[in-house]
């Protein structure tokens, strides 16, 4: 079987990571979307063009326990690729993933426990 993604899907993929008001439908949205960035260079691409990684910074910074740790799934999978590191910054990034570290102190970022 063979997964067909065309941008216009990502993009309304995307669309619905914002849909706070529905949480089902965004915790659904950003479970796609990390096993999408997960899966293939091609797919963290398209999302990163698709304007992804400024919702998905969003939820890290105001998201669930569960969302917050799809998001950083997804965020570490996009900025894998150095070309698309500057985004950090340009969607004001870096503070949230400052924080993101120290709320995950010991679980998460520093971890030199896990496979990252």
């Amino acid at each position: 079987m063979r997964l067909q993604i065309g941008e216009g899907n990502v993009g309304y993929l995307i669309s619905l990571l914002e849909v706070s008001n529905q949480p089902l439908i965004q915790e659904q949205a950003v479970l796609a979307v990390s096993i999408l960035a997960s899966s293939s260079k091609y797919l963290r691409r398209i999302i990163f063009e698709e304007g992804g990684l400024g919702p998905l910074l969003r939820i890290l910074e105001t998201g669930s326990i569960p969302l917050k740790e799809k998001a950083t799934i997804s965020v570490e999978a996009i900025t894998v690729d150095p070309e698309n590191v500057w985004a950090i910054l340009a969607y004001d990034g870096v503070a949230v993933l400052i924080e993101a570290c120290r709320s995950r102190r010991g679980r998460g970022c520093g971890d030199s426990g896990g496979g990252g």
